[in-house]
């Protein structure tokens, strides 16, 4: 076995930028979403149950930056936050999907980095 194969161990132990950065934007998107949406639940639950709610600007935040289809399949599915105009204008808002939209493009690039170095 030679010692320079990409599958060697000190070679898949030892990742470079390039492979870490589209791991851990994966997982801030993935994370962000699951995170709204189990958020909106609790709200919906809290709420049926007259409880303590979750503040609107934690809903917001998570909505926001990263969590854009998470807390929009929350609202639909929990049928929560759909009547109130307010929340959703600032949670469907140009800001919130061009922030969301940019980190799946940033995804998506460092993924094909390398693909792109040849371009220019």
């Amino acid at each position: 076995m030679s010692t320079n194969s990409f599958y060697s161990t000190s070679a898949f132990m030892t990742a470079s930028s390039q492979e870490i950065i589209p791991i851990l934007l994966g997982i801030y998107i993935v994370l962000t979403n699951i995170a709204c949406f189990i958020f909106l639940g609790l709200d919906k639950v809290y709420s049926i149950k007259n409880k303590k709610r979750i503040q609107e600007k934690t809903l917001l935040a998570l909505i926001n930056y990263g969590g854009y289809c998470g807390g929009y399949i929350g609202m639909t599915l929990f049928n929560h936050k759909k009547n109130k105009k307010t929340f959703q204008y600032y949670a469907t808002s140009l800001k919130s999907l061009i922030f969301n939209i940019t980190l799946i493009i940033l995804y998506y690039v460092s993924i094909n980095f390398h693909k792109l170095e040849g371009l220019f």
